[in-house]
Formats: structure tokens, C-alpha cells, sequence
């Protein structure tokens, strides 16, 4: 027997996954007997994830585009109800969750995912934010929460300031920064070109594989596939045609309806203030609840204000 390739054997990884019976039931069953308990997130997690699973399988094992979207929304309720259900501690989104929200098409949910700064800004460090460090994920995590707000002036700031400050694990994050300054720009070619670098097969053994990603790991650049819905959101219709980045994916085409099929998360406001307390982390977390379709969302200048920084660009 042919040795498989690090492509099929990892989509057999999903495979493995997506065959095993009764992991939704069991994840509900987790989630109804932990209520009160902070481990109730590990149970909404594995609800998310069971989704994200069935997205991937959708196009891999069908090319079924709607129901990637359609996984895609569910995951994301999940995730989404963890904060509410679960307090902000358990809300430390990853480029993961970006990826889903971005793929589900759902105009309230990335107007939502794209203001939870929450989860950038309570990573401390060296007397400042994580997000404003060159050396940390975060400051890539916000950058494409800039991205999606359309906020260029300090997206393009903060992508020279990284360029100027590249640390020694971060160099192949440049290709994200001339995405960015393309993308303020409207530079398709440019966008393009950063795209054809993301899955090259240099960059792509790096960033295809982050620890953040699990499923996603090799079968999927999900960089590449973000950066181009990011695109594609602000009427720039960017297609490299390369397989990483599957073309079907990129339309921001909703569906006619997004149905919440689990009980358990159909009363979960997702624009419901943050309740106003201290946590050991954040103080006064009502400061930081995202704000609903119609309003402009909370800004990155507003989130430096909060925890008392400068923004990069001010």
C-alpha cells in the first residue's frame, strides 16, 4: 500500500473524528450535568468543535459549500454562548474561531467577532497588551479584527510597526502585513500576490500548522482562507485558485435563514451587555461589550483607552 501523503493522512484525522458516534449527545449530556461549574466549557468547546469537524467534511467528503457555511454558523454559536455562559475568561478566541465566523457569512456574528477585543487586550505583558506586541499571536489576532472593521489607519500603522519590530519567530508574519497594506490600499494584485506567499510551500509548513489549529492543520491554509473572506467582505473579489484556499469558500453570500438547531444556546443573546463587574483581569466589564448591528463597534482606540495604553498609530 502507497504511503498516504501529510494531506490525506490528516483529512483522515478528521475523518476519524467526524465517525465517532454520539459526540454531540455526549457533549449536551456533559453540558446540562456541569451547569454552574466553570468546566461547562469544555462541553460548549466540544459542541464547537463537533460542528468545525462536520464543516470540513462537508466540502472534503461532498464539496458542499452551503453546509460549510451552515457548520460553520453552528461552531460558532457554541463558542459564542461560551462567553456569556461561562464569563470572559473562557472566551479567549484564536484565529480558530475567526476562521468559522468568517466562513459562516452571518453579518451580526462577525460585526460581533470583530469588536470582542476583550480577549486581546487581558493578555498583559511587559507593561503593555499583548496586542500591541510584535511577539505575540494576539497582535496578529487583532490586526484581523482591524481588518474586518475596515479600521485602515491603525491596521496599517500597527502592520509597519511590525515590520519594523519583526521578532525572531514572527518573520514569516510579514506576508499578512503586505496583505494589509494592500487591502487599505484596494491593491488586489497586491492582496493576491501576499495570498500566493501564505501558501507557498515555505510559509504554508509554518503558518498551516500553528498550534492554534487543529483540524485545519494541512488541509487548509487558514490564513490564506481568512485574509480572503476579509477581502472578499470589503468588495474585493481576490481568487489565487489554489486548493488551500478553496474558491467556493470565498463569496460572502448569506443564507436564507440561520437556524439554531440546539436548545441549548437559542436563548443566548448574543449582543447582551457584559454584565458590570471586576474580574481578576479586566475591571469593569461592561466597558467591553460588543455593540449591535447598526452601531459602529467598539474600536480599538476605545480598547486602548480602557486599559490605559497607546494605540499603535495614535
Amino acid at each position: 500500500m502507497p504511503e498516504l501523503s501529510d494531506f490525506e493522512r490528516r483529512l483522515q484525522h478528521v475523518r476519524s473524528h467526524g465517525a465517532r458516534t454520539n459526540e454531540l449527545e455526549g457533549c449536551l449530556n456533559a453540558f446540562h450535568k456541569m451547569q454552574g461549574n466553570p468546566k461547562v466549557v469544555n462541553s460548549i468547546n466540544g459542541v464547537a468543535n463537533f460542528y468545525r469537524i462536520k464543516a470540513l467534511l462537508a466540502w472534503f467528503d461532498h464539496q458542499d459549500a452551503h453546509n460549510v457555511i451552515k457548520m460553520a454558523w453552528l461552531s460558532m454559536v457554541a463558542r459564542r454562548a461560551s462567553v456569556q455562559v461561562c464569563g470572559i475568561a473562557a472566551g479567549e478566541f484564536t484565529n480558530t474561531d475567526m476562521l468559522y465566523c468568517l466562513l459562516s457569512n452571518e453579518k451580526g456574528l462577525i460585526h460581533w467577532m470583530s469588536q470582542y477585543l476583550a480577549s486581546d487586550f487581558f493578555e498583559a505583558k511587559k507593561k503593555d497588551v499583548a496586542c500591541n506586541d510584535p511577539s505575540s499571536s494576539f497582535f496578529n489576532w487583532l490586526q484581523l479584527k482591524l481588518a474586518v472593521q475596515g479600521d485602515w489607519q491603525h491596521l496599517v500603522a500597527r502592520a509597519h510597526y511590525f515590520l519594523n519590530n519583526i521578532p525572531k519567530k514572527g518573520v514569516l508574519a510579514r506576508v499578512d502585513c503586505k496583505f494589509y497594506i494592500a487591502l487599505a490600499q484596494g491593491d488586489i494584485g497586491g492582496m493576491e500576490e501576499a495570498l500566493a506567499e501564505m501558501v507557498s510551500p515555505k510559509v504554508h509548513r509554518i503558518r498551516g500548522y500553528e498550534t492554534t489549529l487543529a483540524y485545519e492543520q494541512g488541509i487548509i491554509s487558514t490564513w490564506g482562507v481568512m485574509l480572503s473572506k476579509v477581502a472578499w467582505l470589503h468588495g474585493y473579489k481576490v481568487d489565487i485558485s489554489h486548493p488551500l484556499i478553496p474558491s467556493p469558500w470565498l463569496p460572502v453570500t448569506p443564507l436564507d435563514a440561520y437556524d439554531i438547531e440546539l436548545d441549548e444556546f437559542k436563548e443566548v443573546n448574543m449582543f447582551e451587555p457584559f454584565a458590570p463587574k471586576n474580574t481578576y483581569i479586566i475591571s469593569d466589564l461592561s466597558q467591553w461589550s460588543p455593540r449591535p448591528l447598526g452601531e459602529a463597534p467598539l474600536s480599538y482606540t476605545e480598547a486602548c483607552e480602557i486599559s490605559g495604553v497607546s494605540a499603535i498609530g495614535a
